[in-house]
């Protein structure tokens, strides 16, 4: 049994007021690259091969949790790691490792799991819905985030949030096939996790009302119909808004990101549009319009020269991924 996941683009969370009944609300697309993609088999006792050694307590201990929420009581298997999504880069590796093991475990041991099941059994899902829903659907994803349920709204992340339902899909839409992807992490610089990420974001919340407001205008009448009419232009310029206000703005402004806009300086100088940060970091996005650059290497290439002097990093030139995970099964013969 196999399943691929792509990893997933967080463009922004919108409402960090609490002004009104709900909050967060998020939204994001899925990229074919990079992604996860684990193969699993029976064994006589639990294997795990394909992975770097500081690894591997971190994917044991992801697949004994998913084991236990799904009531196996014993792990006979051989778990294969083919290829990985970056963790703490900001590109959602974490939820797609737990909705990876859910789904494959419980296809292998004929445990039907539904799309709410892997959601309320995983620890994401709470505060952004675009891991979970990028996971199932692929795509360009909008949700409505979650209710408010006291006088003073919590704002954390999904690990530490209260479980609950699955913020709302809003909107759904394929992702524009003439698009190119840019994605770079570059080295020295990491995103944030854990309780240095629950800290972060109690410090800056709640967000004035006012940015709510632009955050809210630019998505509805800008980025959202720019992706219906395969809109390069009026999306990009959209991206590079959201990035100067409200909870993206946030993050710019953190001290260990401290030069990171230089990178991204150089990404608009080379040619890519609508540069952004993907979640908290450190993972750089941006687009190019395939019909002007049809070579996917030459992209590459030249942005390889044009950064090498700028930061060392991993480079993924890509598309959107309009399709979520992918579980197969195989037959040996």
């Amino acid at each position: 049994m196999e399943i691929s996941t792509p990893a997933r683009i967080h463009i922004d969370l919108i409402d960090m007021s609490g002004g009104l009944s709900r909050i967060n609300g998020s939204v994001g697309f899925a990229v074919d690259h990079p992604r996860l993609h684990l193969r699993i088999a029976a064994a006589p006792e639990l294997t795990i091969v394909g992975t770097e050694p500081d690894e591997y307590s971190y994917i044991r201990r992801e697949l004994e949790y998913a084991a236990s929420k799904l009531g196996l009581p014993d792990m006979n298997l051989r778990l294969e790691v083919l290829s990985s999504i970056p963790r703490h880069a900001g590109l959602g590796s974490g939820t797609q490792w737990q909705l990876a093991l859910l789904a494959l475990l419980g296809r292998f041991c004929d445990k039907q799991v539904s799309v709410e099941e892997t959601a309320f059994y995983s620890t994401r899902g709470r505060t952004s819905g675009i891991g979970v829903h990028t996971f199932h659907n692929g795509g360009f994803i909008v949700d409505g985030g979650r209710r408010i349920e006291s006088s003073r709204p919590a704002f954390k992340p999904s690990s530490f949030a209260d479980p609950g339902k699955l913020p709302p899909l809003l909107f759904h839409s394929a992702f524009p096939s003439n698009w190119g992807v840019v994605v770079f992490i570059p080295d020295g610089f990491r995103g944030l996790s854990g309780e240095e990420e629950r800290s972060f974001m109690e410090r800056n919340t709640p967000i004035a009302s006012e940015e709510v407001a632009q955050v809210c205008h630019s998505l509805l009448m800008e980025a959202m119909p720019a992706v219906v009419e395969m809109d390069l232009d009026s999306f990009c310029n959209s991206v590079t808004r959201l990035q100067n206000v409200g909870w993206k703005a946030r993050h710019w402004g953190r001290s260990d990101l401290e030069g990171l806009k230089d990178v991204a300086e150089s990404l608009v100088r080379l040619g890519i549009r609508g540069v952004g940060l993907s979640s908290t970091g450190p993972a750089l996005f941006g687009f190019y319009c395939k019909t002007e650059f049809p070579d996917r290497e030459h992209v590459r290439s030249r942005l390889v020269d044009g950064l090498r002097s700028v930061a060392p990093g991993d480079l993924y030139v890509t598309d959107g991924a309009n399709q979520g995970a992918n579980l197969t099964q195989r037959v040996r013969s």
